[in-house]
């Protein structure tokens, strides 16, 4: 099982800084001129193209895309479809949480 936490972070107009941590293992990437939900997606597909046939648990602080994955799925949602399609591709069981805030 490999156990990922994802953290993003808007840091300008338009631009995000996406820390995570993949069993240890720290990732750090950034997008320009972007909106929110890409990175959240893209730094996470780029994690499970490198894994194969395993279990991967996510907790992430993108509502958007822990609700996508998990409740409502929009059908229109490229990002989405192309993660399921690399989840199916490379044999992995996906779970994605969304990160609960301390009060």
């Amino acid at each position: 099982m490999v156990n990922i936490t994802q953290s993003i972070k808007q840091t300008g107009d338009a631009e995000f800084t996406v820390f995570m941590d993949v069993d240890g293992v720290q990732v750090k990437d950034i997008y320009t001129r972007s909106n929110a939900i890409f990175p959240a997606y893209h730094s996470l597909a780029g994690v499970l193209r490198e894994l194969r046939d395993t279990t991967v648990h996510v907790v992430t602080n993108s509502a958007v895309m822990a609700r996508e994955f998990n409740v409502l799925p929009n059908r229109h949602s490229r990002h989405l479809q192309e993660l399921k399609d690399t989840v199916a591709r490379r044999g992995i069981m996906l779970t994605i949480e969304q990160e609960q805030l301390q009060p």
